[in-house]
C-alpha cells in the first residue's frame, strides 16, 4: 500500500505538470490563433539572446544596473540594417514566459509613435499597460492617476484637478518653503566641510529633498529621524514602504504569478507596505480637512495651494482612488528629484572643469551674500530676479538635459498595451503585445556623438545633432501620460543646484554603488565637500 503522504505529493505534483501541460498548449494555440488572423504579413522583431530562465532571473535582479546594461547589449547585436534596426535604434523581443510579446524600444521615432500616436499614419496612441492597474501602493483595487488606463475619463479628470497645484503661481509660492530648507542642507554641508571628511551624500539627499519636497506640496512635515506626531508623518518609514511597493510591482509586471507567492518575504512585506500607506494617506488627508476647518472657523479664505487641496476638489467615486493618488505623488516628487539630485552631483564631482565653467555662470548673478540670513530674508523683489536667472541660466539647463540624457529617472521607461497593430519600419509589433520605452538604451544609441560622455555643450545651438537630441530627450515622458509635475521637478533641482554649487565644491571619493528598480539610485555615494570663499 502507498503511504498516505505519497498519494498527496503524487496528486500534488500530477496536478502541477497538468497546469504546465496546459499553459503550454494554450500558450502555443494563441500564438498559431494569432499568426492566422493577423492582418499583416510584416514579420515581428526578432526575440533577444538568453535562455528563459535566465532572463526571467534577469528581471529580478535590482543590485547593480545589470537589467539596463544587457538590454543595451541586446541592442548593439542589432545593426541599422537588420530586422528590428534603423539608424536610431533597435526593438526585440523579451523571451519571457508571458502570455503577450513584450517588445523592448531604444528607437525613439518608433517610442515617440507608440507613446503619442500619428494621426496622418492613422496609429493611435498605446495604452497604459494593464499590468500596472491597482499600481496603487495601498493593496486595494483601485486605480490611480499613474495606474488608470489613457482613456479614462475619471484619469483625466482627476489630472486636470491636480494640475492646478504645478502652476507657474504655485512654483513661486514654493519657494517660500524652501528657504528653510535650503538654509538648513547648507548648514550641514558647512559642517561637512569644516570636518574635512567624506560624507554619506545619497541618503543625505534623498532625506533633504522628502522634507522639503513635501512640506512644500503638501504643506505637511514630514520627519526624517523616525518620530511622528498628530500633524507630521514619518518620512522615513513612508518612503522606504514606498519603494518596496513600486519594487514588487515592477517585479510583478515581468513575472505575472509573483501576488500567490505567499512565502516570498518580499511578496508579504509588500502586503504589510500597502497597509501602512493606506493609513497615511488617511492621515494626511484627515490633516488638510482639519486644517481647512481652522481657516474657515477663524474666517480666512482657503486658496487650493497643496496637492492635498487640489485633490480634495475633486469629486472622486470613492475616498479610496483618492488615497492611491496621494500616494502616488510622493513617489513621483521625491523619488525623481532626489535621484536626479544626486547623479547631478556624482557628474559634477567627476568633471572639475565644467563645475568650475558652471559656477562661473552662477557668479553672474547668485547673491554675493552668501549667509543665511541674505536667504532667508531677501526680498520677494529680488527673489523673483533670482529664480529667473536661475530658471534662465543656459550652462545649467544643458547641464541638466545631459544629466537626465546619461541617468534618466525612470530608465526602464514607460510600458504600453499595443491595442491594433502598429508598422514601422518594416516590423510589425501585434495587437495585444506590450512595448517598452527603453530609456537608458535610447539616450546612450550609437547614433549619438560620443554617447557615454558627460557633454553638456552638445545641448548648445553649434551642435548639428541637436533638432534630433531635442526629439529623442523625453525623461518625463510625453504625450497625454507626461509627468504632470516636470515643471515643479525642474524648478527645485535647479534652485537646490545653484545654491549648493554657488557655495560648495564636491570631490568625489571613490565610485558610489548604483542599483535599478522603477528608478535608478546610488549608494555608498562619498563625496569631499569644501566652502568657496
Amino acid at each position: 500500500m502507498i503511504p498516505f503522504g505519497s498519494l498527496a505529493l503524487i496528486s500534488v505534483a500530477t496536478t502541477f505538470l497538468s497546469a504546465v501541460v496546459l499553459s503550454c498548449i494554450a500558450f502555443f494555440g494563441l500564438f498559431i490563433y494569432k499568426k492566422l488572423t493577423s492582418k499583416s504579413k510584416l514579420p515581428e522583431p526578432p526575440f533577444s539572446k538568453g535562455g528563459l530562465f535566465e532572463n526571467c532571473a534577469a528581471t529580478q535582479v535590482q543590485k547593480t544596473l545589470y537589467q539596463l546594461d544587457r538590454d543595451r547589449v541586446f541592442f548593439a547585436d542589432i545593426g541599422p540594417n537588420d530586422l528590428g534596426g534603423s539608424p536610431w535604434g533597435g526593438v526585440f523581443k523579451a523571451f519571457l514566459p508571458t502570455w503577450n510579446p513584450i517588445f523592448f524600444v531604444s528607437d525613439y521615432r518608433l517610442a515617440r509613435l507608440i507613446l503619442t500616436g500619428d494621426v496622418n499614419a492613422n496609429i493611435k496612441e498605446c495604452e497604459k499597460a494593464r499590468d500596472v492597474e491597482n499600481m496603487n501602493f495601498t493593496g486595494l483595487e483601485h486605480n490611480s492617476i499613474l495606474s488608470d488606463r489613457t482613456s479614462s475619463t475619471d484619469r483625466e479628470d482627476a489630472r486636470r484637478t491636480a494640475a492646478g497645484a504645478f502652476s507657474t503661481t504655485n512654483l513661486g509660492k514654493s519657494w517660500g518653503s524652501m528657504k528653510g530648507s535650503i538654509a538648513n542642507l547648507l548648514d550641514e554641508m558647512r559642517h561637512f566641510s569644516a570636518l574635512g571628511e567624506p560624507f554619506e551624500a545619497s541618503e543625505l539627499f534623498d532625506m533633504f529633498i522628502m522634507r522639503s519636497v513635501t512640506r512644500s506640496i503638501y504643506g505637511v512635515e514630514f520627519t526624517d529621524d523616525g518620530t511622528e506626531t498628530a500633524d507630521t508623518i514619518d518620512g522615513r518609514t513612508v518612503m522606504k514602504d514606498v519603494a518596496a511597493c513600486a519594487q514588487e510591482a515592477c517585479r510583478r509586471i515581468m513575472f505575472p504569478p509573483r501576488p500567490y507567492m505567499f512565502w516570498d518575504k518580499e511578496v508579504q512585506n509588500d502586503n504589510a507596505c500597502q497597509q501602512r500607506l493606506h493609513k497615511v494617506a488617511e492621515k494626511l488627508e484627515r490633516i488638510q480637512r482639519e486644517k481647512e476647518a481652522r481657516m474657515y472657523a477663524n474666517g480666512i479664505p482657503h486658496k487650493p495651494y497643496t496637492i492635498l487641496d487640489h485633490l480634495s476638489m475633486h469629486n472622486y467615486k470613492n475616498p479610496e482612488t483618492r488615497y492611491a493618488d496621494i500616494i502616488t505623488f510622493i513617489l513621483a516628487a521625491t523619488e525623481t528629484t532626489s535621484s536626479s539630485l544626486n547623479y547631478f552631483l556624482l557628474e559634477i564631482a567627476r568633471h572639475p572643469t565644467i563645475r568650475k565653467k558652471l559656477q562661473y555662470e552662477l557668479s553672474l548673478f547668485m547673491p554675493e551674500n552668501r549667509s543665511n540670513e541674505g536667504l532667508i530674508h531677501s526680498s520677494s523683489f529680488n527673489d523673483r530676479a533670482l529664480l529667473s536667472s536661475i530658471a534662465g541660466c543656459e550652462y545649467l539647463n544643458w547641464c541638466i538635459k545631459e544629466n537626465m540624457r546619461l541617468w534618466p529617472v525612470a530608465a526602464g521607461g514607460p510600458i504600453r498595451d499595443v491595442e491594433e497593430d502598429v508598422e514601422y519600419n518594416g516590423i510589425r509589433l501585434p495587437q495585444g503585445s506590450k512595448v517598452i520605452c527603453s530609456f537608458f538604451s535610447m539616450f546612450r544609441e550609437r547614433w549619438i556623438d560620443r554617447p557615454e560622455e558627460y557633454i553638456p555643450e552638445r545641448w548648445g545651438e553649434s551642435n548639428p545633432q541637436l533638432p534630433q537630441l531635442k526629439e529623442m530627450l523625453m525623461p518625463f515622458s510625453i504625450g497625454r501620460r507626461s509627468c504632470l509635475g516636470q515643471n515643479m521637478a525642474l524648478f527645485q533641482l535647479k534652485i537646490i543646484i545653484a545654491h549648493l554649487l554657488h557655495h560648495f565644491d564636491f570631490e568625489l571619493v571613490g565610485e558610489p554603488d548604483m542599483s535599478f528598480f522603477v528608478v535608478i539610485r546610488l549608494s555608498n555615494f562619498m563625496l569631499k565637500v569644501k566652502e568657496r570663499k
